[in-house]
């Protein structure tokens, strides 16, 4: 099977200079990126009230973009939770030991 693909030869690259501030070829250094706070993405909490897990998602500014469950869903559990026929919580068993043998 004949292989039409031809490799030429290059001239290597020319060497790099780091002297100075100024970068060589008419590059121009990008201005420093202002110091921003770092949040946590995604950020998980527990609402109390609900014993659920609440993750939120936030932009670079810090503010809330995204949940799940979404502030709709939350309310929903809210109002369930309000209501007279609300389900009573199961409390969760304590794990047990195990007997020595």
């Amino acid at each position: 099977m004949p292989n039409d693909l031809t490799v030429s030869a290059v001239k290597p690259a020319p060497p790099i200079s780091l002297e100075g501030n100024a970068p060589s070829r008419g590059f121009e250094a990008a201005p420093p990126a202002a110091a921003s706070p770092s949040y946590p993405n995604p950020a998980m909490h527990m609402d109390p009230a609900l014993n659920l897990v609440v993750i939120e998602f936030h932009n670079a500014a810090g503010q809330m973009t995204d949940s799940t469950p979404t502030p709709r869903q939350l309310e929903a559990y809210r109002q369930t939770m309000r209501s007279p026929n609300a389900p009573t919580p199961v409390p969760t068993p304590t794990p047990q030991a195990l007997p020595d043998k």
